[in-house]
């Protein structure tokens, strides 16, 4: 079946597609804006799934986010494919229960571009960044409440209209393709035990 019909949901809320460069008619995209460091657990149903889902033809991606960690201040930084990623995460307030947890990424190839390495890594280079969030409060009368947020941006010029025809083309040769997407998402949840 399509990926188009693939359902993707992130701690209990449907979401859109969460990759860089996707798009309506797209089956996803090159670079994923979730950060597998932040994931804790995942279910993902192709065939026949629970009743719980709906809204899907080809499967379902069940993702949950990572609560920060509570007892001390922990920061990343690294260096991949995905981008230059800088996180942190550590207890929220006095009480040591609430916790927080960010991380940034930033497209490698578009530090690269920066630093003048444009003869290396081509002309058109894809630019994308993406945030995501987790603010986690446990309480002992009210539940756990839970704010979380995703967000990605991403562009890419293709130019081609400059090259002859007859020359190798990403794209159609002799035209020039501006593509870019963007995807914002904000959740909030309660969960309450009687």
């Amino acid at each position: 079946n399509s990926p188009v019909g693939l359902l993707w949901r992130l701690d209990g809320i449907d979401i859109y597609n969460p990759n860089h460069f996707g798009a309506l008619g797209t089956t996803g995209g090159p670079v994923s804006i979730l950060n597998n460091n932040l994931l804790s657990n995942s279910d993902f149903f192709t065939g026949a799934f629970p009743a719980e889902y709906g809204n899907a033809l080809s499967g379902v991606f069940d993702l949950n986010m990572r609560s920060g960690n509570n007892e001390q201040f922990e920061f990343v930084g690294a260096i991949g494919f995905n981008g230059f990623e800088f996180g942190a995460e550590g207890p929220l307030g006095k009480n040591k229960k609430a916790s927080f947890l960010i991380d940034y990424r930033y497209s490698t190839l578009a530090v690269f571009q920066a630093v003048n390495l444009s003869n290396v890594i081509g002309s058109s280079v894809p630019q994308y960044q993406d945030l995501t969030f987790k603010i986690d409060i446990p309480t002992e009368k009210y539940g756990r409440f839970s704010l979380f947020g995703m967000g990605g941006i991403s562009y890419i010029e293709i130019n081609d209209s400059e090259k002859d025809a007859s020359e190798f083309s990403y794209g159609l040769s002799g035209t020039d393709t501006d593509f870019g997407s963007d995807l914002g998402i904000l959740g909030f949840n309660h969960t309450y035990f009687f």
